[in-house]
């Protein structure tokens, strides 16, 4: 009884856990710190204690928005090595002649799955992390205040989700478009060659 198409992304996926584990976290971990400072910076908790238009208030909003592009840069950074991995994939779907179409959809679908649900977790994650936080500078500020939830800050952190999520997925299909499997089979052979060199040691 033959493989369905199923089957052989469920088996690449198992040989592949350790990749996906790296990129889920990194994931999370970007959401759940953008979604916690975003909840501080404009939590009531925090514009009370900052001056409306004062100086520290523009340095903290320049600061956020700063670890933004951060953040875009350092995803961009974890999406190109994930698709390192990914490229063996790729050529395996390839070099069984499915098309490079077919072979889009299924990679772009299986990433926004896993993209989608890091990014939950991470939105989850960020409420008790930005009440921590605000409990540690509540130590040096000394203040009266009570941590408060920011909706905007959440939504803010949403929307830059969402523009990650478009900016990777643009980059997965141009790469799958103008990948060469002819160089992800030397690829696979030198890494073969190696392995079986250090072994024979």
């Amino acid at each position: 009884m033959g493989m369905t198409l199923n089957d052989i992304s469920r088996k690449l996926f198992k040989n592949s856990r350790k990749q996906y584990g790296l990129f889920f976290f990194s994931v999370v971990f970007s959401i759940a710190m953008t979604g916690a400072y975003g909840v501080l910076q404009y939590s009531p908790t925090v514009t009370n204690v900052l001056v409306d238009g004062g100086s520290t208030q523009t340095i903290s909003q320049a600061m956020f928005f700063g670890s933004m592009l951060g953040i875009i840069v350092f995803l961009v950074y974890a999406d190109s090595i994930f698709l390192k991995y990914k490229s063996r994939e790729i050529g395996i779907f390839l070099s069984l002649g499915i098309d490079r179409r077919s072979v889009q959809k299924i990679v772009v679908k299986e990433y926004t799955l896993l993209f989608q649900f890091a990014v939950l977790v991470g939105l989850l994650l960020s409420v008790p992390l930005a009440y921590l936080c605000w409990s540690l500078l509540n130590l040096f500020l000394e203040t009266q205040e009570q941590h408060s939830v920011s909706v905007g800050g959440l939504i803010i952190a949403v929307l830059f989700s969402l523009l990650n999520w478009f900016i990777l997925r643009t980059i997965n299909r141009r790469y799958i478009k103008n990948v060469d499997i002819l160089k992800i089979i030397k690829t696979l052979m030198k890494t073969k060659r190696q392995k079986a060199e250090i072994y024979s040691c």
